[in-house]
């Protein structure tokens, strides 16, 4: 039901809290379970973030250098789920590499949401893009470009395997406000607001599908930090706020499966260890876009743990 941190933003905020020139690696551990009336799950997973960054000579916002991600999380849905029996295991596979050097950016993904990794054709998304750097100074950072996506599109009666697609990445940052806009095949907004205050305003979106709102995945939270001005404890946080969340997978027999979910939120952030606690409502469960059933109601948990060398 969650994702780990995406590699675009966690590409900018190591960079700010680890030095301008540093080699990190961060492992990652998740877990989430879910108690639902109508779905009870759990997710395990783990991951990898690599980041090799260069020194800056400027205040740019973006510095050089190379960063990627890797993670895995299996869903495992204990109970209630709709598709072919009981008791099922879904997964989820992300690689995203990005490499900046003067006013070039390459960018490669590779995603996998299936019952079966990589046995469905909906389920895979594989991409290569590259994007011209526009401005990059103390507020203003922008790329432009295209890149080459296989994920299948729908056209009529024709299916597309490959599509070519713009992509368009822009930050802005200032004393009180960082906001980051991505379209890399789907377009994404991450917004925090008051950034040097004790109380702050997060925003993260997503679109991932055209048919309704509810395909707006994301979250929007209030935001207590305790020692904004603390050299390492400036990170602290609670949090209170709201979310929509949305999983997708292939399945091996070309349906597509959709799970969503509304909730309320209240999480405890310490960078390297995230502990959150919602409840969610107004479930549903689609085949093919078609619903299924509505999951109702119910308790969440998760927790997530970074590790840094």
């Amino acid at each position: 039901m969650k994702k780990i941190i995406p590699i675009l933003i966690c590409f900018i905020l190591v960079s700010g809290l680890f030095g301008e020139s540093a080699t990190t690696i961060l492992p990652l551990l998740f877990y989430q379970t879910n108690n639902l009336d109508g779905l009870k799950s759990s997710f395990y997973g783990g991951g990898l973030v690599l980041n090799h960054l260069k020194d800056k000579e400027d205040a740019s916002i973006e510095p050089e250098g190379f960063s990627s991600q890797f993670t895995y999380i299996m869903d495992n849905q204990k109970e209630n789920s709709v598709w072919e029996q009981n008791k099922n295991t879904l997964n989820q596979i992300f690689f995203q590499g990005v490499y900046k050097t003067g006013n070039h950016q390459g960018i490669l993904i590779a995603q996998d949401n299936s019952d079966k990794p990589f046995s469905s054709k909906y389920g895979t998304t594989l991409a290569a893009a590259y994007g011209y750097q526009l401005c990059d100074n103390q507020k203003w950072s922008c790329y432009v470009g295209g890149g080459l996506f296989m994920a299948p599109v729908q056209i009529g009666t024709l299916t597309l395997p490959v599509i070519p697609l713009p992509i368009v990445r822009a930050a802005y940052k200032s004393e009180q406000v960082y906001a980051a806009f991505d379209f890399l095949g789907s377009p994404s907004l991450n917004c925090l607001f008051f950034t040097q205050n004790h109380f702050r305003v997060a925003v993260n979106l997503q679109c991932n599908g055209l048919s309704s709102v509810r395909d707006i995945s994301g979250q929007i939270a209030l935001k207590y930090y305790f020692f904004p001005e603390h050299d390492i404890l400036q990170v602290l946080n609670l949090q209170l706020g709201v979310e929509n969340t949305v999983m997708s997978y292939g399945l091996k027999d070309d349906r597509t499966y959709r799970s969503q979910n509304w909730g309320a939120f209240a999480a405890f952030d310490a960078g390297v260890l995230k502990i959150f606690a919602g409840y969610s409502f107004d479930g549903q469960q689609k085949i093919n876009d078609i619903i299924e059933k509505h999951t109702g109601e119910g308790w969440y948990f998760s927790t997530q743990v970074m590790f840094v060398f």
